[in-house]
Protein backbone atom coordinates (compact mmCIF):
# COMPACT_ATOMS: atom_id res chain seq x y z
CA UNK A 1 0.00 0.00 0.00
CA UNK A 2 1.37 3.39 -0.92
CA UNK A 3 -0.33 5.72 1.54
CA UNK A 4 0.99 7.44 4.61
CA UNK A 5 0.15 5.94 8.00
CA UNK A 6 -2.03 7.85 10.43
CA UNK A 7 -0.32 11.12 11.40
CA UNK A 8 1.27 11.27 14.83
CA UNK A 9 -0.87 12.55 17.69
CA UNK A 10 -0.48 16.23 18.37
CA UNK A 11 0.65 17.54 21.73
CA UNK A 12 1.69 15.75 24.89
CA UNK A 13 -0.40 13.24 26.76
CA UNK A 14 -1.08 14.47 30.29
CA UNK A 15 -0.25 12.47 33.40
CA UNK A 16 -3.70 11.46 34.61
CA UNK A 17 -4.61 9.90 37.93
CA UNK A 18 -5.95 6.33 37.93
CA UNK A 19 -9.38 7.71 38.94
CA UNK A 20 -9.55 9.83 35.80
CA UNK A 21 -8.12 7.12 33.55
CA UNK A 22 -10.80 4.72 34.76
CA UNK A 23 -13.51 7.14 33.55
CA UNK A 24 -12.02 7.89 30.11
CA UNK A 25 -13.88 6.16 27.30
CA UNK A 26 -12.68 5.13 23.89
CA UNK A 27 -15.18 4.32 21.19
CA UNK A 28 -13.98 2.81 17.95
CA UNK A 29 -15.88 1.48 14.98
CA UNK A 30 -15.27 0.54 11.35
CA UNK A 31 -17.34 0.91 8.22
CA UNK A 32 -16.52 -0.88 4.99
CA UNK A 33 -17.45 0.34 1.52
CA UNK A 34 -16.67 -0.52 -2.06
CA UNK A 35 -15.89 3.16 -2.69
CA UNK A 36 -12.25 4.10 -3.05
CA UNK A 37 -10.68 6.53 -0.56
CA UNK A 38 -11.06 9.54 -2.88
CA UNK A 39 -14.80 9.02 -3.32
CA UNK A 40 -15.35 8.39 0.41
CA UNK A 41 -13.39 11.59 1.14
CA UNK A 42 -15.48 13.56 -1.37
CA UNK A 43 -18.71 12.42 0.32
CA UNK A 44 -17.43 13.11 3.86
CA UNK A 45 -16.13 16.58 3.07
CA UNK A 46 -19.37 17.73 1.43
CA UNK A 47 -21.08 18.97 4.60
CA UNK A 48 -24.24 19.75 2.62
CA UNK A 49 -24.78 15.97 2.46
CA UNK A 50 -24.53 15.43 6.23
CA UNK A 51 -28.24 16.11 6.96
CA UNK A 52 -29.12 13.43 4.39
CA UNK A 53 -27.14 10.87 6.40
CA UNK A 54 -28.27 11.94 9.87
CA UNK A 55 -31.53 13.67 10.78
CA UNK A 56 -29.87 15.27 13.84
CA UNK A 57 -27.86 17.65 11.64
CA UNK A 58 -29.86 20.86 11.23
CA UNK A 59 -27.34 23.49 10.12
CA UNK A 60 -23.61 23.29 9.40
CA UNK A 61 -21.36 26.33 9.00
CA UNK A 62 -17.63 26.89 8.72
CA UNK A 63 -15.45 29.47 10.45
CA UNK A 64 -12.18 29.75 8.56
CA UNK A 65 -11.06 27.84 5.47
CA UNK A 66 -12.87 24.48 5.42
CA UNK A 67 -10.82 21.36 6.12
CA UNK A 68 -7.66 23.16 7.24
CA UNK A 69 -6.13 22.81 10.71
CA UNK A 70 -7.51 25.51 13.00
CA UNK A 71 -10.77 25.94 11.08
CA UNK A 72 -14.04 25.29 12.89
CA UNK A 73 -17.22 23.64 11.79
CA UNK A 74 -20.28 24.35 13.92
CA UNK A 75 -23.02 21.75 13.70
CA UNK A 76 -26.46 22.54 15.06
CA UNK A 77 -28.08 19.31 16.23
CA UNK A 78 -31.83 18.86 16.52
CA UNK A 79 -33.92 16.70 18.84
CA UNK A 80 -33.25 14.87 21.03
CA UNK A 81 -29.80 16.52 21.44
CA UNK A 82 -30.72 20.18 20.75
CA UNK A 83 -27.16 21.50 21.01
CA UNK A 84 -24.36 22.90 18.88
CA UNK A 85 -21.19 20.90 18.31
CA UNK A 86 -18.09 23.05 17.81
CA UNK A 87 -15.43 21.06 15.94
CA UNK A 88 -11.88 22.36 15.54
CA UNK A 89 -9.96 20.64 12.75
CA UNK A 90 -6.53 19.52 14.01
CA UNK A 91 -5.27 17.32 11.15
CA UNK A 92 -6.40 17.07 7.55
CA UNK A 93 -4.57 14.80 5.08
CA UNK A 94 -6.84 14.21 2.07
CA UNK A 95 -7.99 11.63 1.15
CA UNK A 96 -6.96 9.53 4.14
CA UNK A 97 -7.27 11.35 7.48
CA UNK A 98 -9.13 14.09 9.27
CA UNK A 99 -9.18 14.78 12.98
CA UNK A 100 -10.98 17.33 15.10
CA UNK A 101 -11.57 18.27 18.69
CA UNK A 102 -15.29 18.24 19.36
CA UNK A 103 -16.86 20.48 22.03
CA UNK A 104 -20.49 19.81 22.91
CA UNK A 105 -22.65 20.05 26.06
CA UNK A 106 -19.62 20.63 28.30
CA UNK A 107 -17.71 17.62 26.92
CA UNK A 108 -14.55 17.65 24.83
CA UNK A 109 -13.49 14.71 22.71
CA UNK A 110 -11.05 13.92 19.93
CA UNK A 111 -12.34 12.23 16.80
CA UNK A 112 -10.28 10.62 14.05
CA UNK A 113 -11.66 9.56 10.71
CA UNK A 114 -9.38 7.45 8.52
CA UNK A 115 -9.94 6.04 5.07
CA UNK A 116 -7.83 3.02 4.22
CA UNK A 117 -7.98 0.94 1.03
CA UNK A 118 -10.03 -2.20 1.50
CA UNK A 119 -8.74 -5.25 -0.34
CA UNK A 120 -12.16 -6.34 -1.59
CA UNK A 121 -12.95 -3.52 -3.97
CA UNK A 122 -12.68 -0.26 -2.07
Amino acid sequence: MNYEPRPLRRGLLPNLSSDIIASVARVEYSVFTCADCSLAWKVLTNVELWPKFCRLYQQIRWQGTPWTPGSRVRVDLGAPVNATADRVVTVCSPPHHVSWINHICGYTMEQWISFDPYGLGG
